[in-house]
């Protein structure tokens, strides 16, 4: 993953944690509706098609959380590339260092399925099993410790520390 781009999706995330509109770890329509708000914005935005798929949400979601190292994945990239026309210059500057250290990962990763794999089945089976099984790993843990906290609007706190302390939940060992 980039590392400027799991920087601010993450400072993103705890800077708003569960504020609706704000927080791009709840914004995941039109998949999954964890709110009130999402399902008003789901009618207001969506096609009837994709409202009628939010009734079966409960059967597709643990699969789908095998797919959420693939997605953060390509959304890694997609940032990357779009570093070089941001207006801020520190990311400008960061732009080619961050898109080659990305593709050096990308390369070594194929390589190493490649020359260590009996076939291109085998790797691709590897690469993909890998894959589903971190997003599980990932997923659950995200989804378990900020789901069942309330989802909120942005003029729900007056200050940082409350924000924090209502929306989060303590995760003992």
């Amino acid at each position: 993953l980039s590392v400027t781009w799991w920087n601010t999706r993450h400072n993103e995330h705890h800077a708003a944690t569960n504020i609706l509109e704000h927080d791009p770890d709840i914004e995941n329509l039109p998949l999954f509706a964890w709110s009130e708000h999402d399902i008003k914005v789901a009618i207001d935005t969506w096609s009837p098609t994709w409202l009628a798929s939010l009734r079966f949400q409960h059967f597709y979601y643990l699969p789908f959380t095998s797919t959420l190292h693939i997605i953060w994945e390509l959304q890694s990239i997609l940032y990357t590339l779009g570093l070089f026309k941001s207006t801020n210059k520190h990311y400008q500057k960061v732009a080619k260092i961050e898109a080659l250290v990305l593709a050096g990962h990308w390369i070594w990763r194929i390589a190493f399925l490649y020359y260590l794999s009996p076939s291109f089945l085998h790797g691709l089976v590897n690469f993909l099993l890998t894959e589903m099984v971190s997003g599980s790993g990932i997923a659950i843990v995200v989804f378990c410790s900020h789901y069942p906290v309330d989802k909120v609007y942005d003029d729900a706190f007056k200050c940082f520390p409350e924000n924090q302390i209502v929306t989060t939940v303590n995760m003992a060992p």
